[in-house]
C-alpha cells in the first residue's frame, strides 16, 4: 500500500511533532485508528486555556498528513456563535483534496449548511429532514474523497446549537464511510447541550475523552529546552502552574529582564502586578497580553468595570471588596462576577473567595485600566480591606499604588508590612516595603525643628508620622546579610543613608558605620571601606572622625583581616572629648593587634597582656555596658573577647563572648553570629568542654553558610572535628586533608592547627605533619601568629614522635616561641614538647607535670596529665621491659603503633581487621595506663633525645 492510500487505522503513536504532549498525542492517534471500521472515531480533547490544545491538534494533523490522511480544520468563534454550522462550513469550504480539485459533493454539503437557517426555524419534522439530508450529503462527500478524512474542530465551546446537533447525529448514527473527528474545547466554558451530547457519545462508546493535565516538571524542561535540574526551572514551573502558555511567556520575560528594582518581589507575586516599579502595563503590551485580553473583548461595560476592580484587589478578592472598589451594588457586582466565571476569567478558590484563573491574566487586565481610576481604586480597596483586618502586606500594596503622599496611616501600613515580613524572615519583601516607606518619608519636607512643614491649609505635612528609625531598618538589613541578596542589601543601605529621618541617635555617621560593619561581616571589605570613607567625609569634629577610624579597623578585623598597627596607634592617642567608647575601642583593637603582630625578637606579647588589661578596664567602665549590649559595643566585645581567648584568658573571654552573643540575638544583629559563635565554640574546646563546643559549632556552621562566610564555616568544622576527636570519635584523614573538608576551604593557621590536633588525637602523625609541617605543608598556611607558635610546634613534635621522626627541632622551636610571647599556656606547650624530646627520665616527667598545671583544661593539658600519670605508673612497674604485661599479639600491635603506623597499616601488616587493631590498642592503653599513641611512642623511645638541662 502506498503512503497516499494509507488509512487512518495505520496511524501509530510515533511521537508528537511540536508538542510535549506525547502521551495524549499517541492516545488520539490510537483512537482514530478505528475509523476504518465503519463508524466515526470521535475524540473529545479538553484542557484549560493555554494548555496546548491547538498545538496538539497541529501535531496530530502533521502526523495524519504524513500517513496519507486529508485534514480539515474548523474553528468556532464567539462572534459567530449565532451562525448555524459555522465550524463545519469553515472546515469544508476551505478543503481541497490532495491532488484533486474541489469536490461537487463537498460544495453541495457546504451550500446546504449555509442555507439551513430557515429550515432550523421550521417544525420538528423539517429539522429532522434537514439533518437527514446533511448526513446524506456528508456521507457522499466522504465517499468521493480520494483519501481518508480527519476533521479537527477547535474551540467548540463557542459552537452554535446546530453544530452541536450535527455532532450528535455523528455520534448516534455512524456514517457508512470512515471519518475521524477531534473536538477540542474548554470544559469550563462549554454549553450544557455540548456537554450532554458528548457525554451521551461517551456512554454509547462513540466518543473517547482525552484531557490535558498541567505539565510535569520534565515536560516544562522539554518545552523550554532545558535540563530538569536547570537553575530557576522549578520556580518557573511553579509560577506557571504547569500551563505551557504562561511558562513560555514567563521564561521569555526572565531572559529579557533588566533594570528591575533589586528590592522588588516577583513580578507575578503581588496581585498580578509588580510593586517594584515596573510599568503596570508590562504584560498588557506583550504578545501574551494581546492573546489573553482577546478573551475580554466582548465584556460589557459593567463586566469590564468589575474585572478591573478585581485586578486592583490582587491575588484573591471577595464580592464585597469588588463592589466597594467598583462602586457598585453588591448584587450587580455578584452578577457580573458570575458572568466572568462563566467565561473562565475568574474562578472560585478555597476559602470562598475568587481569583483570576492565573495571576498573568490579572496582570494583563490590571495594565489596561486607566491610571487615574486605578489610583482611586487602590485607595478604595485600602479603605475597605482595612475594615476587614487584611494582612499588612495586602494593605501595603494598595498604599504603594494609590499615589498618596505623606499620610501617617500610609506610612504605618508600610512599616507594619515591613515588620510582618521580618517576622516571617522574608528579607526581599521586607526590603521592598521598607524602601517604599523610606521614599514616602523623604517626600515629606522637614522643618528645622523636625515637626514637618505646614501647607496652605494649615496642616502639618510631616506631623504625626511614625518614625522609620534603626529599630525598623536594622532587622531588615540583617535579614539581607547573605550572599544571594547583596545587591538588595546595598540598595536598601543607600535608601537608609538618603533618608535623614532614619538615622536615629547615631546620626548619618553612625548609620554608615553600622552598614559598613554588616558588609564587613559578610567579607565585603571594599564596600565597607567605601561606606566608611563617605562617613569620614561627613564627620563633624574629632570625635566623629575618631569613631569612623575605629570602625575602619573593626571592619578590617570582622572581614578576616589584621588591623594596621600604625593606624591603631593613632587611635589611642589623646582621648577624644566626650567619647569614651572610641577610646575603649581603640584599646581593644590595639590589644588584638599586639597579640597578632608582635615583632620577632621582642617581648611584645607581655605588653599585649597589659594592652588587654587596659582595654578591659576601659570597656567595663562604659555606662552602656550591660547584660545585653548592642550597637558598637558588640564589636568591641567580639574584638576583646577573641584577644583574651588568644592569650589563654578563657574565663573572661567566655563571659564577654557570651554577653555579645546574647546581645546580638536580642537586638537582631545576626550578621555577627558566625564569628561570635565560633569564638564561643573555640573557648569551650580550649577549656575542655568538648560537648559544648560541638553543640555551638552546629549553629556556627549554619549561620556561617547562610552569611556566605566560608572562612567561618571552615573554622566551625575545624573546632568540631578537633572536639569530636578529643571525645574518641576520630576523623579519617586522607593524604592531605580531613575527610569531608572541601579543597577550597580557607586555609588559616588556626584551622590547620585544629585539624592537626584532631589528627594527633586519631594517632595519625603523618597527617598532622602534612597539615602543619614546613616541608610537607598541605595547606601552605602563613607563618604562625605568635600566640599560637608554641602550640603549633608542640603538635608537630608529637606528630614527629608518632611518625618515627626526630621531635627535637620542633621542641626547640616551641621553646623559642614560648619565650617570645611569655604566656603561661604557651610555656606549657613548650614544656610538653620538651618532654617528647627528652624521651624518658625524671626531667621529662617534671616537664609533663609542670605542663599539666599550666595547660589546665586545654586539650594539650590532657596529654600532659596522661604522660605524667604514665610516668608515675612506670616508676612503680617492675622489670625493664615496658611491654611485659602485654600478650604477644598486643606487643606486636604496640611496637607497630609506636613506630607511627596507622591502624589500617597495622591491620594490613598483621593481616587482621582494623577493628581488631583498635580492640588491641584499647587493651594496651588499659594495661599500660595511657590513652594515646603519642604516649605509647614516647614509652617505646629507645633513647633520650635531648640531654638533661638543655
Amino acid at each position: 500500500m502506498t503512503t497516499a492510500a494509507m488509512t487512518t487505522a495505520e496511524l501509530t503513536a510515533t511521537g508528537a511533532r511540536g508538542t510535549v504532549r506525547t502521551a495524549e498525542h499517541g492516545r488520539i492517534l490510537n483512537v482514530l485508528a478505528g475509523a476504518d471500521s465503519g463508524g466515526p472515531a470521535i475524540v473529545e480533547l479538553t484542557g484549560d486555556p493555554g494548555y496546548g490544545k491547538t498545538r496538539l491538534l497541529t501535531a496530530v494533523a502533521d502526523e495524519a498528513r504524513k500517513r496519507g490522511v486529508d485534514v480539515l480544520r474548523g474553528r468556532s468563534l464567539e462572534t459567530r456563535r449565532h451562525r448555524p454550522f459555522h465550524p463545519f462550513i469553515d472546515a469544508f469550504s476551505t478543503w481541497r483534496p490532495t491532488g484533486a480539485g474541489p469536490l461537487p459533493q463537498a460544495t453541495a454539503f457546504v451550500q446546504a449548511l449555509a442555507t439551513a437557517g430557515d429550515m432550523l426555524a421550521d417544525t420538528e419534522t423539517g429539522r429532522c429532514r434537514l439533518f437527514a439530508e446533511l448526513r446524506s450529503l456528508l456521507e457522499e462527500t466522504l465517499a468521493a474523497a480520494p483519501d481518508p478524512l480527519l476533521l479537527l474542530l477547535d474551540d467548540v465551546h463557542f459552537a452554535d446549537r446546530a453544530s452541536v446537533e450535527l455532532l450528535e447525529i455523528l455520534t448516534r448514527w455512524p456514517l457508512g464511510q470512515p471519518l475521524s473527528v477531534v473536538v477540542a474545547h474548554r470544559r469550563r466554558q462549554m454549553s450544557s447541550w455540548l456537554q450532554v451530547t458528548l457525554q451521551q457519545g461517551v456512554e454509547v462508546g462513540a466518543v473517547d475523552q482525552v484531557a490535558l493535565p498541567a505539565l510535569s516538571l520534565r515536560q516544562s524542561a522539554e518545552l523550554l529546552g532545558l535540563a530538569v535540574t536547570a537553575p530557576g526551572l522549578a520556580d518557573l514551573h511553579e509560577r506557571s502552574a504547569g500551563n505551557p502558555l504562561y511558562l513560555t511567556a514567563l521564561a521569555e520575560r526572565e531572559r529579557g529582564l533588566n533594570g528591575v528594582d533589586p528590592t522588588g518581589p516577583d513580578p507575578t507575586g503581588a496581585g498580578g502586578h509588580d510593586p517594584a516599579g515596573e510599568p503596570p502595563d508590562l504584560w498588557t503590551r506583550s504578545a501574551l497580553g494581546a492573546r489573553l485580553l482577546a478573551e475580554t473583548v466582548h465584556l460589557d461595560a459593567r463586566q469590564r468595570l468589575v474585572a478591573h476592580a478585581a485586578a486592583v484587589l490582587g491575588d484573591t478578592f471577595s464580592i464585597d471588596a469588588v463592589a466597594a472598589v467598583a462602586q457598585l451594588d453588591r448584587e450587580d457586582a455578584c452578577q457580573a462576577l458570575g458572568q466572568l466565571r462563566g467565561r473562565d476569567l475568574v474562578r472560585m478558590v478555597p476559602g470562598g473567595e475568587l481569583a483570576f484563573r492565573h495571576p498573568l491574566l490579572g496582570s494583563c487586565v490590571y495594565g489596561e485600566t486607566d491610571s487615574c481610576w486605578r489610583a482611586g481604586a487602590h485607595r478604595r480597596a485600602l479603605e475597605h480591606l482595612r475594615s476587614t483586618f487584611a494582612a499588612p502586606a495586602v494593605l501595603a500594596r494598595h498604599v504603594e499604588r494609590s499615589g498618596s503622599h505623606s499620610q501617617a496611616l500610609d506610612l504605618t501600613v508600610l512599616l507594619d508590612a515591613t515588620r510582618a515580613a521580618v517576622q516571617s524572615e522574608q528579607g526581599t519583601e521586607a526590603a521592598h516595603w521598607l524602601s517604599t516607606a523610606l521614599r514616602l518619608r523623604r517626600a515629606t519636607p522637614e522643618t528645622p525643628n523636625g515637626t514637618g512643614s505646614t501647607d496652605s491649609t494649615g496642616d502639618t505635612a510631616g506631623a504625626g508620622l511614625p518614625p522609620v528609625g534603626p529599630d525598623v531598618w536594622r532587622p531588615v538589613i540583617d535579614l539581607l546579610a547573605r550572599p544571594d541578596t547583596v545587591p538588595r542589601l546595598r540598595a536598601l543601605g543607600q535608601e537608609v543613608l538618603n533618608t535623614p529621618a532614619a538615622y536615629g541617635a547615631a546620626g548619618r555617621v553612625g548609620t554608615a558605620a553600622h552598614l559598613a560593619m554588616v558588609s564587613a561581616s559578610m567579607g565585603c571589605h571594599d564596600h565597607a571601606v567605601a561606606l566608611l570613607s563617605t562617613a569620614l567625609a561627613d564627620a563633624r569634629g574629632p570625635a566623629e572622625e575618631g569613631r569612623v577610624q575605629l570602625f575602619t579597623q573593626l571592619a578590617r578585623i570582622v572581614s578576616g583581616g589584621i588591623p594596621s598597627r600604625a593606624e591603631v596607634d593613632a587611635l589611642t592617642g589623646p582621648e577624644p572629648a566626650g567619647d569614651p567608647l572610641t577610646r575603649a575601642g581603640g584599646l581593644a583593637v590595639r590589644a588584638l593587634c599586639a597579640a597578632l603582630t608582635t615583632d620577632r625578637g621582642t617581648t611584645g606579647n607581655r605588653s599585649a597582656g597589659a594592652e588587654t588589661d587596659a582595654a578591659a578596664t576601659a570597656l567595663d567602665a562604659l555606662a552602656v555596658n550591660g547584660p545585653d549590649p548592642s550597637g558598637p559595643e558588640l564589636y568591641l566585645l567580639q574584638c576583646l573577647g577573641w584577644t583574651e581567648a588568644m592569650l589563654g584568658r578563657y574565663d573572661s573571654a567566655h563571659a564577654r563572648i557570651t554577653r555579645a552573643v546574647r546581645g546580638a540575638r536580642k537586638h537582631g544583629e545576626r550578621h555577627l553570629l558566625p564569628a561570635l559563635l565560633n569564638s564561643l565554640a573555640y573557648i569551650h574546646y580550649q577549656s575542655g568542654r568538648r560537648s559544648e563546643a560541638i553543640e555551638v559549632t552546629r549553629e556556627a556552621q549554619h549561620v556561617s553558610q547562610r552569611a556566605g562566610r566560608a572562612d567561618q564555616a571552615a573554622l566551625a568544622q575545624a573546632v568540631a572535628t578537633a572536639a569530636w576527636a578529643g571525645l574518641g570519635r576520630s576523623p579519617t584523614f586522607g593524604p592531605e586533608l580531613p575527610e569531608g573538608v572541601h579543597a577550597d576551604a580557607p586555609r588559616t593557621p588556626l584551622t590547620a592547627l585544629l585539624f592537626a590536633e584532631a589528627a594527633l588525637a586519631a594517632g595519625d602523625g603523618p597527617a598532622a605533619l602534612a597539615l602543619l609541617g614546613s616541608k610537607r605543608e598541605t595547606w601552605r598556611v602563613a607563618e604562625p601568629i605568635p600566640v599560637l607558635g608554641a602550640r603549633i610546634f608542640e603538635v608537630l613534635a608529637a606528630a614527629a614522635l608518632l611518625a618515627g621522626e626526630d621531635p627535637r627541632p620542633w621542641a626547640a622551636r616551641a621553646a623559642e616561641e614560648a619565650a617570645r610571647v611569655g604566656l603561661p599556656e604557651q610555656r606549657g606547650h613548650a614544656l610538653l614538647a620538651r618532654g617528647y624530646a627528652l624521651g624518658r627520665g625524671p626531667e621529662a616527667d617534671r616537664c609533663y607535670a609542670e605542663a599539666a598545671d599550666l595547660l589546665a583544661g586545654a586539650p594539650a593539658g590532657g596529654r600532659a596529665r596522661t604522660f605524667a600519670r604514665s610516668a608515675q605508673q612506670r616508676r612503680h612497674r617492675p622489670g625493664p621491659d615496658p611491654l611485659v604485661e602485654l600478650t604477644t599479639r598486643e606487643q606486636e600491635v604496640a611496637q607497630l603503633a609506636g613506630q607511627g603506623l596507622r591502624t589500617r597499616d597495622i591491620a594490613s601488616r598483621l593481616r587482621v581487621s582494623p577493628r581488631t587493631v583498635d580492640t588491641h590498642l584499647s587493651h594496651i592503653y588499659d594495661k599500660l595506663g595511657m590513652s594515646s599513641r603519642v604516649e605509647l611512642a614516647r614509652l617505646l623511645s629507645p633513647v633520650q633525645l635531648l640531654p638533661p638541662g638543655r
